[in-house]
């Protein structure tokens, strides 16, 4: 066997990273650096799908006070002139989207503190606690401050439109959270013992290649290598 032939089987083996597969795992791992969505890179396809179900359920139901009120305003002839959105703006603007978040963090916390049996402990449950008690503290007080606006006294120093845009943020936030929640709780529970013995060894090894993957003389070095053994089997073999 020549060196020429050599080298060409040992770089049709030793296939390099694309490029795009660099750019995704160096994205997960970047990912991974961030509390509360650190564990998103290692939830699979099919925990989002079987969590979507729930999800939307879930925000369905906990909003059908707003979009079914403002649907049931509309048959009345003094909202004929109103549009969906203007009456659905009513039902939002006045607190009740502090009300909807702080009802929604139960549920968050319940899944994030509690450990079933035969799953994985549930991951940045630290960071879930703290921004979950965050959440809830400004909705509480945001809250408060739209109740204290009502009386006619103190209308003037409350700024409507900067407490329904914060309860706005703060209510997508909580929503986001509480899909985190449950496909973060779907990975945990889909889970062997041998995945549990294996998961380390595959955590380590993707963490080796995402460190190597950009050192340009890795793959040249490794196909190098590669030819050097071929070229010698080849050697004890041929006669």
């Amino acid at each position: 066997m020549s060196q020429t032939e050599a080298t060409t089987g040992a770089s049709s083996v030793t296939m390099a990273p694309t490029r795009s597969a660099r750019f995704w795992r160096g994205t997960q791992n970047f990912i991974r650096w961030f509390p509360i969505i650190g564990h998103l890179p290692n939830c699979t396809l099919k925990n989002h799908v079987d969590s979507l179900k729930e999800f939307l359920i879930t925000i369905l139901f906990g909003t059908a006070t707003f979009w079914v009120t403002a649907l049931l305003l509309m048959g009345f002839a003094a909202n004929k002139s109103a549009n969906y959105l203007d009456l659905l703006y009513k039902t939002t603007s006045s607190g009740q989207l502090f009300i909807f978040t702080v009802g929604m963090l139960g549920p968050i916390l319940l899944a994030s503190a509690e450990e079933p049996p035969n799953t994985r402990q549930f991951p940045g449950r630290a960071s879930h606690f703290a921004l979950i008690l965050l959440l809830g503290a400004l909705a509480s007080g945001f809250y408060a401050t739209v109740l204290a606006g009502r009386d006619p006294k103190a209308a003037d120093l409350v700024n409507s439109d900067f407490l329904f845009g914060a309860s706005l943020i703060i209510a997508l936030f909580v929503v986001a959270m509480r899909y985190l929640t449950i496909v973060y709780r779907k990975n945990t529970s889909n889970f062997s013992a041998e995945e549990r013995l294996k998961r380390p060894e595959e955590e380590f090894a993707a963490d080796f290649e995402a460190r190597h993957a950009s050192d340009p003389l890795s793959d040249s070095n490794d196909a190098a290598a590669d030819a050097m053994v071929n070229l010698f089997n080849g050697r004890g073999t041929t006669k």
